[in-house]
């Protein structure tokens, strides 16, 4: 029996990325004496790829922690948890979306997002909010620079009315809105 009929039952067996996992492997544990160098070159490349997926997938992250420890104030009414979604408009993507909202002085809170896109890639970033009351609620605006791969420079300007967020951003590649409702204390 041949090399290429037995990978293809152990390649039945398996899920393509467990096949791909312990076919990956054995380039870690074979001598490098052995390789040719193609071989060498094509195992460095495949090293780093996996490693730097790992490192992009793989970040730490305290923002479920304090999703679950945010103790409330009963009576304040834009600091909280929240929790919706949010729609770009110049390309149709969505996703879930929960924030973190805190005051860093009497007009200033900290909005600390949390996206998600197709339920794996996830992304968190902190926007500093200039908040004012205004009839039936509060308004505010603030912008951070998410870095070039983002977008740069978000702007953000939304309400606050009840339990209801609603916000719009926008940056030179993308704008869009965030819709939220006022999530339960954990």
């Amino acid at each position: 029996m041949g090399q290429r009929s037995r990978a293809r039952r152990i390649a039945a067996r398996f899920p393509w990325y467990i096949y791909n996992a312990l076919h990956i492997a054995r380039f870690f544990v074979m001598d490098t004496r052995e390789m040719p160098p193609r071989m060498m070159i094509r195992n460095l490349k495949l090293t780093s790829c996996c490693m730097l997926l790992a490192c992009l997938l793989g970040g730490c992250s305290t923002f479920n922690r304090d999703w679950r420890n945010f103790e409330a104030e009963h009576d304040e009414p834009v600091a909280g948890l929240w929790k919706g979604t949010w729609l770009s408009h110049a390309n149709g993507h969505h996703g879930g979306l929960r924030c973190i909202m805190t005051p860093r002085s009497d007009s200033i809170y900290d909005a600390h997002y949390r996206a998600s896109y197709r339920k794996i890639l996830r992304f968190e970033y902190t926007v500093p909010m200039r908040v004012r009351s205004q009839a039936g609620g509060y308004s505010f605006t603030g912008d951070a620079d998410l870095g070039a791969m983002a977008g740069g420079l978000y702007t953000y300007s939304g309400s606050i009315t009840g339990h209801t967020f609603r916000a719009k951003y926008s940056s030179k590649l993308d704008w869009g809105v965030f819709d939220m409702e006022r999530a339960p204390a954990q």
